[in-house]
């Protein structure tokens, strides 16, 4: 349905798990053991998740193909969450007949099934990152972004405007940033359902034998 390589101009893009990729520093999930014997709250509203991906502190990092489990199930999972993010906010592909478009609720359904191991608590507020960056670098890398740049709310700041850009130059900026974002918020959304299916298993092995 969608070309991977396809993206806005100067928005950077790409196969995060390909043999070529850049180790990236790696980041702690903060998933261990005790996440899979008690729940963990993460806090879904959308007020939480725009701060969290704006915050320094919680803004989502790229996670180095190293560090995820399975490469190969890892690209195959980012292929298909990039298919529905674009699906639900495409980007310059207005003209494209029959384009397929996905509801939020749809989206969800989609993104879960490529994201099937965690908790509904945790995939709620990792899908809810990847969305949210994504829909924010969809508007502001669209026709219209420089009029979304015009009157941006605080939650869409990701960079400071200073006061020389006008209102083009300052969406691509934005849609450069909500791009790594959303492409980080991707890496560990993955890394995250990896991280559970291993911890699912080890937690259905009989224990060994003393």
């Amino acid at each position: 349905m969608s070309n991977h390589n396809r993206v806005h101009a100067g928005v950077p893009d790409g196969g995060q798990y390909a043999e070529s990729a850049r180790a990236r520093p790696s980041i702690d999930l903060g998933l261990d053991a005790d996440q899979f014997d008690q729940a963990v709250d993460f806090d879904t509203s959308a007020e939480a998740i725009a701060r969290s991906l704006i915050d320094p502190k919680t803004a989502p990092h790229r996670v180095r193909a190293i560090d995820v489990p399975d490469i190969e199930q890892a690209e195959q999972t980012r292929n298909e969450l990039i298919d529905t993010c674009e699906a639900r906010n495409p980007i310059g592909d207005e003209h494209v007949p029959n384009l397929i478009m996905l509801t939020k609720h749809e989206a969800r359904d989609e993104a879960r099934g490529s994201l099937p191991n965690m908790s509904e608590n945790e995939f709620d507020y990792r899908w809810a990152r990847v969305e949210t960056a994504h829909g924010h670098m969809a508007a502001f890398a669209s026709r219209q972004g420089q009029d979304f740049a015009a009157d941006t709310h605080p939650s869409e700041r990701i960079v400071a405007r200073s006061g020389e850009v006008d209102d083009d130059a300052y969406a691509h900026q934005l849609a450069v940033e909500w791009s790594r974002s959303y492409t980080a918020s991707l890496d560990e959304a993955i890394a995250a359902d990896q991280d559970a299916e291993i911890g699912s298993l080890n937690q259905s092995r009989p224990p060994m034998a003393v």
